[in-house]
């Protein structure tokens, strides 16, 4: 899967090699959205960084679970927004409206972040694909941040 980032393009992010292959229980286009708003948040959180850096890696748990692990080493989540950051609506990147005019298409004076539905969605389609609760996990202090998910993995013995 591959992401591109028009806004941000100049920023450098570091991807993982992943040591397998693994049959992931998504449709693309959720599996993409998920990424695309978790990456976004790092690359926001790390935008104005002396050496921005961003990991993302995929490892195979178990028989049963993959994990995909995002880590930046911007300002990192304060503890007082924890609990609120999945919450619609809520948003640690608020928009600002000055700059804002009206579009027939997305373009680069579009805002890509501030509206606070990002990460409660992005937790939807992973509890859906997952039929479990509870499958995006953070962590963060002041300087870095990790984010967590969880996806099933489908082993298929004639793969």
């Amino acid at each position: 899967m591959r992401i591109k980032w028009y806004r941000f393009a100049s920023k450098p992010y570091h991807q993982s090699e992943c040591s397998q292959s693994n049959i992931l229980p998504t449709i693309d286009h959720y599996l993409y959205y998920i990424l695309f708003e978790i990456l976004k948040n790092s690359v926001e959180a790390v935008r104005y960084k002396p050496n921005p850096l961003i990991e993302v890696t995929m490892k195979e748990i178990d028989e049963e679970w993959v994990l995909i692990k995002i880590q930046d080493n911007g300002g990192g989540i304060q503890d007082k927004d924890m609990d609120k950051i999945w919450y619609y609506s809520y948003t640690t990147h608020p928009i600002n409206t000055t700059n804002i005019v009206e579009q027939r298409d997305f373009s680069n004076q579009s805002p890509l972040s501030g509206f606070g539905y990002g990460l409660p969605i992005s937790e939807i389609y992973v509890n859906f694909f997952n039929s479990s609760c509870h499958n995006i996990k953070i962590i963060s202090n002041n300087n870095k941040t990790s984010v967590y998910i969880y996806l099933r993995n489908l082993k298929l013995s004639w793969c």
